[in-house]
């Protein structure tokens, strides 16, 4: 479970009295459907195991009665369970939307409009659009599909028996319209073009900087976790050495709880078109309050190696690489650089002569060719099979360019150089 958000509202107290709101509470989605859509022995209700803890009454809907609202101030806390039903997410079927249903989040907008510190237990089997609908509440956790014993397992989290050390494998974005995918999915017909690249996820919004709900890796806890002294064992590597990450974490908070260290590298821009960051490593460690332990994430070079698509294998590039200690993609706590040698020609520089198929077979020139269509026109299918610098004349005097106008555009193509060794 990932705790997504806390106004000083979690843990709860035993022996509170509680308000839970909504079917989800005593009828908990505890799978995804299709061939997790299973009868167990028994299911733990987060109802009754919060009963067992506190002094509970339930709404089992989520258009609550007004008489219940006239009272809400009578109770410690109210938490309102929401989810995803079996429509719009399950196996078989791609999901159309990412927000919830329309009753679930006018019931959380109409008694956060009243109290302030709504609990939010929201159960999905992947991201869903929080944002706007949940601005003034409290607190939210995220339990997933938590499974037949899902119950005691949220009543644990809530009560501070556990202490909620998730993180988030996916981006929570804004709107579906933010996603990498739109409005390319899901396609035409059976046709479905593969845009994204290497662009996936977190990648997508970290690199164009879209703004997201929360980002991959984020996840709170009921302690506090201080970091210190980021080092490495080396600062000078070779293809066939491992990079040691290392910094000291320190529990300042009041209770035990797990950290997690996530290392982020921004590789190097000499050939090739790269995400931002790329997780490259992580390690997780149980601090008791007060203590201190340095933690340490190997990454072998060959970690950090690139596919190079013309050549048909994975090589490393030589150059600098930047290594950030990270608590989630958006939230780099330190950085610094490292150097990598390598002998891999990972790129071979295209001349005037080759022709424009060989130019848009890899990055960098790939993406020059994409320019030259972008400013000046489509090439058309036989122009590419001749040399670049035929093609580069043509334009240059359809354009009535001057001698001058036409060196400058092709002095980028001439600049190319053979990667240094």
């Amino acid at each position: 479970m990932v705790l997504l958000k806390n106004n000083d509202i979690l843990p709860l107290k035993k022996a509170e009295k509680l308000l839970l709101v909504g079917s989800f509470a005593a009828s908990p989605r505890i799978g995804g459907g299709g061939s997790s859509d299973l009868m167990p022995f028994q299911i733990d209700l987060p109802l009754e195991t919060i009963r067992a803890r506190a002094d509970v009454t339930l709404v089992d809907t989520y258009d609550v009665p007004n008489e219940t609202l006239t009272q809400l101030v009578n109770f410690d806390h109210v938490l309102v369970f929401t989810g995803t039903t079996a429509k719009i997410e399950s196996e078989g079927f791609d999901r159309r939307r990412i927000d919830l249903p329309l009753e679930q989040i006018e019931c959380v907008k109409q008694i956060s409009a009243i109290r302030n510190d709504v609990i939010v237990v929201n159960a999905s089997g992947s991201a869903v659009a929080l944002d706007g609908w949940t601005d003034g509440v409290g607190a939210i956790l995220q339990t997933w599909f938590s499974g037949s014993a899902g119950g005691e397992a949220i009543a644990r989290v809530l009560f501070g028996e556990v202490n909620p050390s998730g993180r988030l494998s996916e981006t929570f974005p804004k709107r579906l319209e933010n996603t990498p995918v739109y409005p390319g999915f899901p396609g035409n017909g059976d046709i479905v073009h593969y845009q994204e690249g290497l662009f996936t996820g977190y990648r997508f919004y970290d690199t164009h900087q879209i703004a997201v709900t929360y980002p991959f890796g984020y996840g709170l806890s009921y302690t506090n976790f201080v970091w210190s002294s980021p080092r490495f064992n080396t600062t000078y590597l070779k293809k066939t050495d491992t990079l040691e990450c290392l910094v000291d974490v320190e529990n300042t908070g009041p209770v035990a709880g797990i950290e997690t260290v996530m290392i982020f590298v921004s590789m190097p821009k000499v050939g090739f078109v790269h995400p931002h960051k790329i997780l490259r490593g992580f390690s997780q460690i149980s601090l008791s309050p007060g203590e201190k332990q340095t933690v340490r994430v190997w990454i072998p070079v060959t970690d950090l190696s690139v596919y190079v698509d013309e050549v048909g294998q994975f090589m490393v590039e030589q150059g600098t690489y930047e290594i950030h200690f990270a608590k989630n993609v958006a939230e780099v706590a330190f950085s610094s650089t490292i150097q990598i040698a390598s002998d891999d020609v990972c790129h071979q520089p295209k001349a005037m002569w080759q022709p424009a198929n060989v130019w848009l077979l890899a990055d960098p020139e790939k993406s020059m060719i994409h320019d030259l269509e972008e400013h000046y026109r489509i090439l058309h299918w036989w122009e590419k099979e001749e040399p670049l610098e035929r093609i580069l004349n043509r334009i240059a005097s359809e354009w009535k360019m001057t001698v001058e106008e036409a060196a400058a555009l092709k002095a980028p193509y001439l600049a190319i150089r053979p990667q240094q060794a």
